[in-house]
């Protein structure tokens, strides 16, 4: 990937790019790239910060021209053999505009599996720690082999009266590789909105006056900014996009601080709006006038609804059949308002009537309440959602999802590549069967694989075990190399699973959303899984809260914390067992035998992954969670264990020791 190199004409072109000023807020990083070069970059030391050569040097930067934006990146560190503390690096930008505020990151890279950190901040005596783990960065979707390119915000800065600002960088000294590519620099117009960000019950129905704060003078700061030549002010309701809105066009006064225009608003809306900067003169849709954020606030709430603050939205859940879920919807209305709701639920999308839910005797209660309780019947699954109303009008939750808990596929290869618990099943060119852990299993030469179709679970459909789910499969194998057990890729977009095993015997479970963010769940097998024995292999995960498990012959051999994704889309291309099917190219295919395959839409729990191991091995045993007082670690309390606790009955540690007497 390379990037546009940052310069004055280009930082001019940027300036239409804002986005947030502050924190990740969910819109892109958006900006001009500035290369951190030799020639923008030094030692604030002012000593030489890297090796002139092409080896490593402990204490000195090198500079990497094999990969990174402009094939060129800064490393600290790189050779566990030469460690040490490296010179802390200044970055300068100049050709900014003087008194202008700028949103700064540092780009960076992550090769896979690893977690790459680094030091950076806006004065030298103020660095924080940016790396891929605490919360401080994200994926830019910029891949270069198995390298991901970082983004990590470190505040806001104003620049000087030369148009200059400053970024400061520092490796973790003794700490291997640090991988510094550039900045991101974006300036930042309207600011301080009146009403407030998100403020609510806006009194509505009769003009209200908008008001901000626009950029001043680096000369006199109580003056407003001789860049901007007017502000363009868009404004809807209930559309963030504010798409199609002719700007108004607002002249530019004295106080820069109480920037205003007045406008007419309406009940019971959501009102977004942004003001955008004209630089010296440039047009609402010139790429040198600067963007605004886009704000928003309420107005006062006459009709129901269950947005917060005034209620709140029912929750979907995935339950077994037989389980009770309650859905929870609650509306409201600003003080003072008529909040004497009735209420209605219904099944399907939010809106539709043409299905209400009807109480039942043992199945269904409160279908007229805030809360509706359903006791779980296979035909329960699918959207609900309520209706309140009041005086003045109604209001629509939005429609929660029921899901039911489940084996979504299970393939049992006992002379088959049917699935047992759906229809997903399986085709093979010339399928080929040997001894299984029980019955058969299906043989992989290492060059053909089993396609599951684009239907094939998991996927990722609401309930379709991407986003949350288990595969389950014994393998037996004595073929090194790495390989896929299960997998596919969009070319579309970013979705992907690759449920992989590699030459460095690490067991990998990928998981990556329809935006390339990707969850990362390996460790590396205590075991020689290629020594010829069946293994079971079970892979669980929530990817919403970035979670994974992974069981080896049904023990708990890894809990692993990535990054959380979700927003999937479904298979473009068939799912694949036995290779990892790559853009439509399956690929790094399975040697070896494979038996009894399970694919669940929920993680399954210790227990249930024990169970999964010992009902094909007999007389084995295993102990996902010891008892309490289980002392002496069998995994069971009985007289053994009260024997090892009379051992110390009545033992006192207390001092003095005469209150032991007491």
């Amino acid at each position: 990937m390379k990037r546009m190199r940052g310069g004055i004409l280009e930082l001019l072109v940027w300036l239409a790019c804002g986005a947030a000023a502050a924190g990740w807020t969910g819109s892109v990083y958006q900006g001009v790239y500035i290369d951190a070069a030799e020639s923008n970059t030094a030692a604030v030391s002012g000593q030489s910060p890297w090796n002139s050569g092409t080896g490593d040097t402990a204490g000195l930067w090198k500079l990497r021209n094999t990969f990174g934006n402009e094939m060129m990146l800064w490393e600290a560190n790189g050779n566990t053999s030469y460690l040490g503390d490296c010179p802390m690096l200044v970055t300068t930008v100049s050709g900014l505009m003087p008194g202008f505020q700028y949103a700064v990151s540092v780009v960076y890279w992550n090769p896979s599996g690893q977690n790459i950190r680094l030091l950076a901040g806006l004065s030298s005596g103020s660095l924080s720690e940016l790396n891929t783990n605490n919360g401080s960065s994200r994926q830019t979707g910029a891949v270069d082999a198995d390298r991901y390119e970082y983004e990590g915000l470190i505040g806001t800065v104003q620049a000087d009266g030369a148009g200059t600002i400053r970024v400061y960088i520092d490796d973790i000294a003794n700490t291997y590789r640090s991988w510094y590519d550039g900045l991101t620099v974006r300036a930042l117009g309207a600011s301080e909105p009146n009403p407030a960000d998100e403020a609510v019950d806006v009194p509505g129905g009769q003009n209200l006056t908008l008001q901000w704060a626009m950029p001043t003078s680096a000369a006199n700061p109580n003056q407003p900014s001789p860049y901007v030549s007017r502000h363009y002010l868009y404004l809807r309701k209930n559309d963030p996009n504010l798409a199609g809105v002719v700007p108004l066009d607002v002249a530019v006064t004295s106080n820069p601080a109480a920037q205003s225009r007045t406008v007419f608003v309406e009940n019971n809306a959501v009102y977004y709006w942004r003001v955008d900067e004209s630089i010296q003169g440039s047009g609402p849709n010139d790429p040198n006038t600067v963007r605004g954020d886009v704000w928003s606030f309420r107005t006062t709430q006459t009709i129901p609804t269950f947005e917060p603050p005034y209620g709140s939205q029912p929750s979907g859940a995935a339950v077994f059949v037989g389980q009770q879920i309650t859905l929870t919807a609650q509306a409201g209305v600003s003080p003072g308002q008529d909040n004497a709701f009735s209420y209605k639920w219904y099944k399907g999308p939010s809106g539709v009537t043409t299905n209400p839910v009807l109480n039942e005797a043992g199945h269904i209660e409160g279908a007229t309440t805030a809360q509706l309780k359903i006791w779980v019947q296979p035909g329960d699954e699918g959207y609900y959602w309520c209706r309140a109303t009041n005086s003045q009008g109604i209001g629509n939750s939005a429609a929660a999802r029921i899901v039911l808990k489940k084996l979504l596929a299970h393939y049992t290869f006992d002379g088959t590549l049917n699935d047992s618990a759906g229809a997903n099943h399986g085709t093979m060119g010339s399928p080929v069967y040997t001894a299984g852990i029980s019955g058969q299993a299906l043989v992989f030469d290492g060059t053909q694989s089993m396609s599951i179709g684009t239907g094939g679970y998991p996927n990722g459909t609401e309930g379709g075990g991407l986003s949350e789910g288990t595969v389950s499969f014994w393998i037996n194998s004595s073929v090194t190399g790495a390989h896929s057990f299960i997998g596919s890729a969009n070319a579309a977009d970013g979705t992907m699973l690759n449920i992989h095993y590699s030459n460095a015997n690490a067991v990998q479970l990928y998981v990556r959303n329809a935006a390339s963010s990707q969850m990362l769940v390996q460790f590396s097998s205590p075991i020689n899984l290629r020594n010829g024995q069946w293994h079971l292999l079970t892979f669980a995960w929530n990817s919403g809260i970035g979670q994974g498990w992974i069981y080896l012959d049904g023990r708990l051999a890894y809990t692993g914390t990535s990054t959380a994704v979700s927003g999937f889309t479904g298979w473009q291309y068939p799912l694949t067992v036995g290779a990892f099917n790559n853009g439509g190219t399956p690929a790094s295919f399975y040697n070896g035998a494979m038996d009894d395959l399970r694919v669940y839409n929920y993680t399954l729990t210790a227990a249930e992954a024990a169970q999964l191991y010992v009902d094909f091995v007999p007389g084995a045993t295993i102990c996902p969670t010891a008892p309490g007082y289980d002392f002496d670690g069998d995994c069971r309390v009985d007289l053994a264990d009260l024997a090892e606790f009379a051992v110390g009955w009545m033992d006192c540690g207390l001092i003095p020791a005469d209150a032991c007497r007491q």
